[in-house]
């Protein structure tokens, strides 16, 4: 979704901020009050509660430790009655419970802190997206029922006519539809043909035809027609194999009154990307508990990384890349190995991710051309602005990267990555610290560029993380340049380095 359409989304919202910290409300209440038709602050969830019951406001964005009552208490009071309510987490908390617990309590977005404005966003316009594709489909849908309403009792008494005005209406509205009596269907307009592949679609009218038989049985989706009943206002969704890929639809199930016979009019909006982001949350949970019980088991914490690929040549000396090799147990680099068991083929990938996904994608190679340019200026002027140009350009990359679940664990390095680029004093770095931070950084840039080439335009790799090792490599060895490996670092028992 364009930008000036998310800002024209917001603005027609109303937000509720529940946050105890007064400098932090003050400050993020600014930036809301330009974005959100209506702002509501509360100070604790018990105040939040009660502004929720008064206003009924459309997002709610809230922290979790707070006085009174926290941000969890009061969603699980929302959630009694309220399935829907669109909620965002912000905490400073990453451990694996307080995700599976957001993840519960089906909140729409976890942002930790401290906030990063370009974090917050994301997750801001994925709520939007839901929240206004629903309420699109409900206007629409209700202004389609109303029109063919009017048109029946008009030609009551004239059949034929009534039909064809009833296929105009339809075969106009954008979403897949299918009107059935009974079992048998009386009407399918174009857009459903083509989401269950029928060339002749046509030709299904009249027959009994379930068209849940398309439907994939996955877990948390329907399975069958006739659980879609009119009248539920629970959420439904349904998944479906197209010719672009694997597609999730939020179906709208209504009751229609034709020559006095019952009708039912399904249709069907396409929420495939924001269900992705529903499934990255869910995704990192695992990923972070493993990770979590593996740190613990040490005496002190160390990253967690894959080995450095032999075809990359770090510029490092024996002595420090045999630091590096001790420094990381075979447990740890199966964890993050975890999900990349089985080889899957960049072909094979890409026909399962669907269209909207690759759309997403293509700001990647924009970004690419950015990062040389400010990668060519720090090696003019290595100089903090310079740098911090470059951390900025990365952290984007690392977000677009985010939409595709299975490149989430490389997502969130090149994140940290971005991270501590954007914290390093300069006064710190030597000569050979720059030249060292230049290398590497020019070849994680030439990693990404054939990681995106060769599974999403070529499409020639035989394995999707064939790369993932080098650039988790290059982003580690940054890390060491910068921090000064050399030097003991004391930490805290759950200290992640550099993913978390």
């Amino acid at each position: 979704m364009l930008k000036q359409d998310i800002l024209a989304l917001a603005k027609n919202t109303s937000v509720l901020y529940v946050e105890d910290e007064d400098a932090t409300r003050n400050s993020i209440a600014l930036l809301f009050e330009r974005l959100f038709r209506e702002v509501l602050l509360a100070t604790n969830g018990k105040e939040g509660l009660d502004i929720y019951r008064q206003k009924r406001p459309d997002l709610i964005i809230t922290d979790v430790t707070m006085p009174v009552m926290d941000g969890f208490q009061m969603i699980e009071s929302i959630r009694e009655n309220d399935l829907d309510q669109k909620v965002i987490v912000i905490s400073a908390h990453g451990d694996s419970r307080f995700l599976q617990r957001a993840i519960n309590l089906r909140v729409n977005g976890y942002v930790m802190k401290p906030v990063m404005q370009d974090s917050l966003l994301n997750s801001i316009t994925d709520a939007l997206e839901l929240l206004w594709s629903k309420r699109q489909l409900e206007e629409l849908n209700s202004h389609l029922e109303e029109r063919v309403r009017q048109e029946v009792e008009k030609n009551r008494q004239k059949d034929t006519l009534t039909i064809q005005m009833l296929k105009q209406v339809l075969e106009a509205y954008p979403n897949p539809t299918i009107v059935y009596e009974a079992s048998t269907i009386r009407y399918i307009n174009q857009a459903l043909g083509a989401m269950v592949q029928k060339e002749n679609y046509a030709d299904l009218v009249g027959r009994d035809f379930d068209i849940s038989q398309c439907f994939l049985q996955e877990k948390g989706s329907v399975h069958q027609l006739k659980d879609l009943r009119p009248g539920d206002t629970t959420p439904k969704t349904v998944s479906i194999k197209t010719t672009m890929g694997r597609k999730i639809y939020l179906v709208l199930v209504r009751e229609l009154n034709l020559h006095g016979t019952p009708h039912v009019l399904y249709t069907f909006n396409d929420i495939t990307l924001p269900e992705y982001q529903k499934i990255k949350i869910a995704q990192y949970t695992e990923f972070l508990e493993e990770f979590v019980f593996t740190s613990r088991s040490q005496k002190t914490p160390e990253v967690a990384t894959p080995e450095p690929a032999p075809a990359r040549q770090a510029p490092a000396t024996p002595k420090k890349q045999a630091e590096l090799d001790q420094s990381l147990n075979d447990k740890e680099k199966n964890v993050l190995r975890k999900s990349h068991s089985e080889k899957v083929t960049a072909q094979e990938f890409v026909a399962d991710i669907g269209e909207e996904i690759l759309y997403e994608l293509y700001e990647l190679e924009e970004l690419e051309e950015d990062i040389d340019i400010a990668l060519e200026q720090f090696a003019g002027s290595p100089h903090k602005a310079n740098l911090e140009r470059v951390s900025s350009l990365f952290s984007k990359y690392a977000s677009t990267m985010s939409l595709i679940f299975e490149f989430s664990d490389l997502s969130y390095a090149i994140t940290s990555l971005s991270s501590i680029l954007r914290n390093v004093e300069m006064a710190q770095l030597d000569d050979r610290k720059i030249v060292i931070l230049k290398t590497y950084l020019k070849a994680i840039r030439e990693d990404l560029q054939n990681w995106r080439t060769t599974i999403f335009v070529t499409r020639e790799s035989k394995d999707i993380h064939y790369l993932d090792s080098s650039l988790f490599s290059s982003c580690l060895q940054i890390e060491y340049t910068l921090s000064g490996k050399e030097e003991e670092q004391s930490q805290e028992e759950d200290d992640l380095d550099i993913f978390f």
